[in-house]
């Protein structure tokens, strides 16, 4: 398959729409810089992945992360029918808890299929009622309109709620399942926030009180991968969308923490199958 891919950014922190169409916008595979969630009201709808695809029924949460390379698609004629919302988690951020991470249905993914979350049919008048007024509390004006803005992230931490404990239910996911999850969020977060900088397991083993074989085996458990194949891929995934802001392969290279621009072609053609330039280059050419 052609990896010809995009990247969307957004000025707000949040977004939402229920839009109906007779084909989905995007008819290419393209990567958000926020966290998406698709609500699909029909049964037309197709998710495609760099690996994989999957049929989304009606009535369905489609969740995609910042590191989901991905193209939605009619699997047949008819009517593309969906609320369609994106969010930075700096949006919600005041509402993070130890115990409560509303982040979870986007990350703790293992399982064969975590992209599409079917609603039960008690639940549906809920999330609903839930997007109807997020979406009306979105379109007002702050300054006309007393409130809105707090009743629009409150609803949405609301459905988000919804969302991560429905997907516990249909995952079998209980508490002591949890448990280390909730030490590789504080992980990854770290990662997300430091790529740019030189980051050592080490270090982080020790800022985090734990040993090295627990820090290795919590990312094998939950990501399939260790911690430095996750910071090369996740510097590797954040240099895609400099490259795609036209940024230079020099300047991509010193924002994902690499000090060496010939190890950083070398460990990204390695991900992506083509050199930093050829993929600026191939990504320009698509779009004209």
């Amino acid at each position: 398959m052609d990896r010809q891919k995009y990247t969307e950014f957004f000025d707000e922190d949040f977004f939402i729409k229920h839009k109906i169409t007779a084909l989905p916008e995007k008819t290419h595979f393209h990567i958000h810089s926020q966290l998406e969630i698709i609500f699909t009201l029909c049964d037309t709808m197709k998710l495609r992945l760099e690996n994989k695809s999957c049929s989304i029924p009606a009535n369905c949460f489609v969740l995609i992360n910042n590191s989901d390379f991905h193209h939605l698609y009619m699997e047949r004629a008819g009517i593309c029918d969906r609320f369609v919302l994106y969010f930075s988690p700096r949006y919600i951020s005041s509402f993070y808890s130890v115990n409560t991470n509303l982040l979870e249905c986007f990350y703790y993914r293992d399982f064969d299929n975590p992209y599409v979350l079917p609603v039960k049919d008690e639940e549906l008048d809920t999330c609903l009622t839930l997007l109807n007024s997020i979406e009306h509390y979105h379109a007002q004006n702050p300054s006309s309109v007393y409130g809105c803005e707090l009743y629009e992230k409150s609803q949405f931490c609301q459905l988000l709620l919804l969302i991560n404990r429905t997907y516990r239910e249909y995952h079998h996911i209980k508490d002591h399942d949890f448990e280390n999850y909730s030490l590789f969020y504080e992980l990854t977060r770290y990662i997300h926030q430091n790529y740019m900088t030189e980051i050592r397991t080490d270090q982080m083993a020790r800022q985090f009180a734990v040993n090295r074989t627990q820090l290795y085996k919590i990312f094998n458990e939950i990501s399939g991968v260790t911690p430095n194949e996750y910071i090369i891929n996740y510097r590797i995934s954040q240099a895609k969308n400099l490259l795609l802001q036209n940024y230079s392969v020099e300047e991509a290279c010193n924002m994902c923490g690499y000090n060496n621009l010939s190890h950083f072609s070398r460990i990204f053609k390695q991900k992506v199958g083509m050199s930093p330039k050829k993929y600026q280059l191939n990504s320009q050419q698509s779009t004209l």
